[in-house]
């Protein structure tokens, strides 16, 4: 049976970064940068981790999408990468960011509004991570 493909995508490096690190950690695979085997032992999944831009033409069956942002909409704002990044998932996609930001007025873009108030993403989870 071939291993579950997995994306994590961001739209910023800076944070590509700091999930690498964390995937390096997790698998033991310390040199490897973008494909990781996971769990260390069975390697049922295969997480592929790039920027937005980078994933760009391929596919995943589960893609995790983080958006990061809740300050300011900055690259968020561009349709074409938000079209790009909501469908790479073959079957199912999980959208991880600041939904009542992306709901409300402050945000700018009205792509990331109507994603925020959409009622096919009503349940939020919330969770603290410590480094």
């Amino acid at each position: 049976m071939r291993p579950w493909e997995v994306a994590l995508l961001t739209f910023y490096k800076g944070q590509e970064a700091e999930l690498r690190r964390r995937l390096q950690r997790e698998s033991g695979q310390r040199g490897n940068t973008r494909n990781f085997r996971l769990p260390r032992s069975s390697g049922k999944v295969h997480a592929t981790l790039c920027t937005v831009d980078r994933f760009q033409g391929h596919e995943a069956d589960i893609v995790f999408l983080s958006f990061v942002k809740s300050g300011a909409v900055g690259f968020l704002n561009s349709p074409n990468r938000l079209n790009v990044a909501l469908t790479r998932a073959r079957y199912q996609i999980v959208l991880i960011g600041h939904r009542s930001f992306f709901a409300s007025a402050r945000c700018r873009s009205e792509l990331l509004r109507a994603l925020g108030e959409s009622s096919h993403y009503r349940e939020d989870v919330a969770w603290e991570v410590k480094s």
